[in-house]
């Protein structure tokens, strides 16, 4: 059974919801698959990422979609992403300059 529903993202290509079976949902965004939803047993919706990176239990479907959406637009920690590598060289040159400034004041200090 295949059902779709169209969802609109502000500056962005639509978002397409198809029920691929019975309590699971997938999202399309242009070609990409971003996401996808799935009901549990006990009624509630669980999102995850394109990446099947669990991003949180939901009471409504509909909450669930938005936290798929809200992951896609770039709203996560995904745009982050790209800088990891950079942001831990740069932290780490400054731990390692401080570190060592550190050990020249205590060497020469009486």
């Amino acid at each position: 059974m295949t059902i779709q529903m169209m969802h609109q993202m502000p500056g962005r290509v639509r978002a397409v919801w198809t029920l691929q079976e019975e309590g699971h949902h997938i999202v399309k965004i242009g070609e990409s698959t971003r996401g996808h939803v799935v009901m549990v047993p006990d009624g509630f919706f669980i999102a995850f990422d394109g990446k099947s990176t669990p991003l949180g239990r939901h009471q409504t479907l509909r909450a669930a979609q938005l936290s798929i959406l809200r992951a896609a637009d770039g709203s996560d920690a995904s745009r982050f992403d790209r800088w990891g590598p950079v942001l831990a060289i740069v932290v780490g040159a400054v731990a390692a300059g401080l570190l060592t400034m550190g050990v020249v004041v205590l060497s020469v200090m009486p």
